[in-house]
């Protein structure tokens, strides 16, 4: 009996013990672990919501989120307070905390792909074309049209097939390859299509360009190179319409960011649509659409700060960025050949972030043909 209840006592001992040890790393992990790294921010000077168990600022981001979504804007480039109202917010209630920091396609040649771009570009154009031709003026939202037409493209370069005969295919990388390159382009073609419709200035010397440089002939590699204006616009659309809004990072290891030592743990938020429509960075026209600023290219217009990241940057970057601007220089020169466009009366600026930056309503455009 003694023997017995001696066993009993150590099993229970030990389950007691167990208990005890999650019970404390749940513990940690929930509220420990969590108020240690605030109170080290903090100590260096950072400010903020005090952490809430779970919760977090979920409720109250999940709350200005709806309220910003609940109707369009009127049409300006001041987008922030839409898309990330709790952001919006939190900047404005913090000062902010700033400090310099300077710091698929590899087997696919570029010459081989343009061939198969202008292929399914000029297939799209020819039925507006056509559409035009009949009715004077085409009218279509761009932004699923264009969504579709990269994803043809996608499957066009790496199986040698049409969307649909690739559909399968496609299917299975569908998860590696959306964001990456298909929403991409097909978003940074239909912001461009919004702002050179709000500018037709700039859409007027981008055309003049192109006729410059290719006439009304097919368009090649080599010369789509020269096309300097075109590339400054496509700048400046990813400047104030990049396709992802915000860069998330988690930081594994102590790491030292210009005066301050962030822990491992801390997850370090990028708006990068906040720090695009900086003034100090880009001057008081910021929040203006001036392709202008990037004339003497990136680094220029950007004072020498990595402060310009549409792709992320870094070992993380978007491994579909050359891609995409190909194929956005491609189809936006092509478009230029043919027509003259301009926003729809229907279009209502109301901008929105479902993983990529995009259009709640859609994006309707009017084409005329040249």
């Amino acid at each position: 009996m003694e023997m017995g209840a001696m066993h009993k006592t150590i099993a229970v001992s030990c389950l007691v013990v167990l208990l005890l040890w999650w019970a404390w790393r749940v513990l940690n992990w929930a509220w420990f672990k969590p108020k240690k790294l605030e109170k080290r921010l903090r100590q260096q000077g950072f400010k903020g919501n005090s952490y809430r168990f779970l919760v977090g600022d979920v409720k109250d981001s999940a709350a200005m989120l709806h309220d910003a979504m609940h109707k369009p804007i009127t049409f300006c480039n001041d987008i922030v307070p839409r898309i990330m109202p709790h952001i919006h917010h939190t900047i404005k209630s913090y000062a902010m905390i700033r400090c310099n920091i300077n710091a698929l396609q590899d087997g696919i040649s570029q010459c081989t792909m343009l061939p198969a771009f202008a292929i399914c570009y000029d297939q799209l154009l020819s039925k507006w074309e056509k559409a035009a031709s009949t009715e004077g003026a085409y009218e279509v939202d761009v932004f699923p049209t264009f969504d579709t037409l990269t994803s043809d493209v996608i499957s066009r370069v790496a199986f040698g097939s049409n969307y649909v005969e690739g559909g399968k295919i496609f299917f299975l990388l569908k998860e590696l390859i959306e964001l990456t390159v298909q929403e991409t382009t097909g978003i940074l073609l239909t912001w461009t299509m919004v702002l050179l419709s709000k500018h037709p200035q700039w859409q007027e010397r981008a055309r003049e360009e192109v006729f410059q440089t290719f006439g009304r002939n097919n368009l090649d590699f080599e010369r789509l190179n020269h096309l300097k204006v075109v590339t400054m616009i496509l700048y400046e659309v990813l400047r104030l319409y990049p396709p992802v809004s915000d860069l998330t990072k988690i930081v594994h290891k102590e790491t030292k960011l210009g005066e301050f030592s962030i822990p491992p743990g801390v997850q370090i938020m990028l708006p990068t649509v906040v720090l695009h429509r900086d003034n100090k960075i880009w001057g008081n026209d910021a929040m203006e659409f001036n392709p202008m600023r990037f004339s003497e290219g990136v680094a220029n217009a950007t004072k020498n700060n990595v402060s310009y990241f549409p792709f992320s940057w870094g070992p993380r970057v978007c491994i579909g960025q050359n891609f995409a601007l190909l194929q956005a220089k491609l189809g936006l020169a092509m478009i230029l050949q043919r027509f003259t466009f301009e926003l729809s009366p229907s279009y209502a600026h109301a901008p929105m972030t479902i993983l990529t930056l995009q259009p709640q309503h859609g994006a309707h455009v009017i084409y005329r043909k040249v």
